[in-house]
């Protein structure tokens, strides 16, 4: 889609935009303290940077001039996706055993679509997003194989995080974290991103209503597991994986109230059978 070219079309509160911009700070200012300084060029400075030009262009602060809009609506995302890593493995006290991986995420291009067919930083990105999630949850973790060691009250599991770039690589990254929950001898979950295999190009979703951008990908994600179901069944050939979760992500712009929005979907299929006790920890 086209993104709007006049800034008083992006209706989002300045207030939003002014947390925003100090979550960036924030971010930048956890790494500082964990010893690393994020380089002028590093893709979570060029997130903060965008957003405070726009600000300033939109508050009158500067005389208007080109945006980068992709760039802009990217960074929104990023910046309250890696917030909730930072804020969860590297506030005070922190997390030694994580901090290796948090810091990778200052690497990386700012957008998705332009990376080559590797990315370390937002492949441990995902995991990290996983991670994040759980322990936001109650959940201790711990960065061990399959890829993250969950331990809850209904028993300890892994979770094997894939993020596959194009739909040829797919059923390489379902045999590749099977055989990593296998080999960990834990039961464990299989969670696999889809975002870039269902959008290469990083497309911006445009959605009447930010109800109707997650509708739409949720029918999205539900239908490739019902498409797949079976075949991903026959590439997990251990029985102590029990789950798959399938995550999706899009930037997506609201049109009735002209706003940067994205929209999310996690989908969980059981693979075991519901008398298993782990058949409760997919329920949570």
């Amino acid at each position: 889609m086209k993104h709007p070219d006049h800034f008083d079309l992006v209706r989002l509160p300045v207030v939003a935009y002014e947390k925003i911009i100090q979550d960036a700070k924030r971010i930048e200012e956890r790494f500082a303290q964990s010893g690393v300084s994020t380089a002028l060029n590093s893709r979570i400075s060029q997130y903060r940077k965008i957003i405070e030009s726009f600000l300033d262009i939109a508050t009158g602060r500067l005389r208007q001039s080109h945006m980068d809009w992709g760039l802009l609506h990217q960074a929104i995302f990023e910046v309250e996706q890696i917030q909730t890593i930072v804020e969860e493995f590297l506030k005070p006290p922190l997390s030694p055993e994580w901090r290796p991986r948090v810091l990778e995420l200052i690497s990386g291009r700012p957008l998705p679509q332009t990376e080559k067919e590797q990315s370390k930083a937002r492949d441990i990105q995902f995991e990290l997003f996983i991670a994040a999630s759980c322990r936001a949850s109650g959940y201790l973790v711990e960065p061990k194989e399959p890829d993250i060691l969950v331990r809850g009250e209904c028993g300890d599991f892994g979770i094997a995080a894939k993020r596959p770039k194009s739909p040829k690589t797919l059923e390489r990254h379902i045999r590749k974290g099977s055989h990593q929950i296998n080999d960990s001898g834990m039961p464990g979950i299989l969670a696999i991103e889809l975002s870039l295999i269902h959008n290469p190009q990083n497309n911006i979703l445009l959605s009447d209503t930010q109800g109707d951008g997650i509708e739409i990908l949720r029918r999205i994600a539900d239908r490739f597991v019902e498409l797949n179901s079976r075949r991903i069944r026959s590439l997990i050939k251990f029985p102590n994986v029990f789950g798959l979760v399938v995550y999706m992500a899009n930037l997506s712009f609201v049109s009735n109230t002209l706003q940067f929005a994205s929209a999310t979907r996690w989908t969980i299929t059981n693979l075991c059978e519901m008398t298993d006790p782990h058949y409760e920890q997919l329920r949570k």
